[in-house]
């Protein structure tokens, strides 16, 4: 739906998660976004995630260093996320300009994370209730035809409710950089970079 001359974009979802085995599931989403002027853009968006574990996070045989949990329970969170994007076609030597930047917020009920239960051994557990929050930057630009380099940053704190811990498996920072040089049209070299940081898997005994 487009209001105000198409600076303002509302648009909303319903979706049924039906997957053999369990309950149908209604995923309700809304988003909002207002571009009150060419170059600069406002966002917002609300909704439920859900997801069934696999065949393989259920039944995965035993191999000694991985198995599967029959007993897992489908993943449930709510997501919030709000952001603004900055556009420019030309800003002194540079052009294709973009600048953005969100905040984000996801209220876990269950999630699906591989821990270790022995020395050797990793298995999918449910984390039970958790919060999830961070943020993210994230910039691009051209310089002449020739090079374009794009960056973008995450940073991400969770707790679980029970413990007051961290997130396991999550990462907790992420960053990727990218440099593209040549035409692209007609050759070109990229070179790009990603370090993650992640928090550490741990065992069941520490996920009550």
């Amino acid at each position: 739906l487009k209001l105000f001359s198409d600076r303002l974009q509302l648009s909303a979802g319903l979706r049924m998660d039906w997957t053999d085995g369990f309950a149908a599931q209604w995923l309700p989403s809304v988003g909002l976004v207002l571009e009150p002027r060419p170059w600069i853009r406002a966002r917002v968006h609300f909704g439920r995630a859900y997801r069934a574990p696999n065949f393989d996070e259920l039944f995965h045989p035993d191999e000694g260093f991985i198995r599967g949990n029959p007993a897992l329970e489908p993943e449930d969170a709510w997501n919030f996320d709000v952001g603004g994007e900055l556009v420019f076609e030309k800003a002194g030597p540079f052009s294709n300009l973009t600048l953005a930047g969100s905040w984000f917020h996801r209220e876990i009920d269950e999630s699906i994370v591989f821990v270790w239960i022995k020395a050797v051994t990793v298995q999918p557990i449910n984390s039970g209730a958790a919060v999830s929050d961070g943020f993210e930057i994230s910039a691009s630009f051209d310089w002449t035809r020739h090079a374009r380099l794009s960056f973008n940053y995450t940073d991400t704190d969770s707790r679980r409710d029970r413990t007051n811990s961290r997130f396991p498996g999550q990462a907790t920072r992420e960053a990727f950089a990218r440099l593209r040089i040549g035409p692209e049209d007609f050759w070109k070299l990229t070179a790009e970079y990603q370090p993650v940081s992640y928090s550490h898997l741990r065992a069941p005994e520490t996920l009550p």
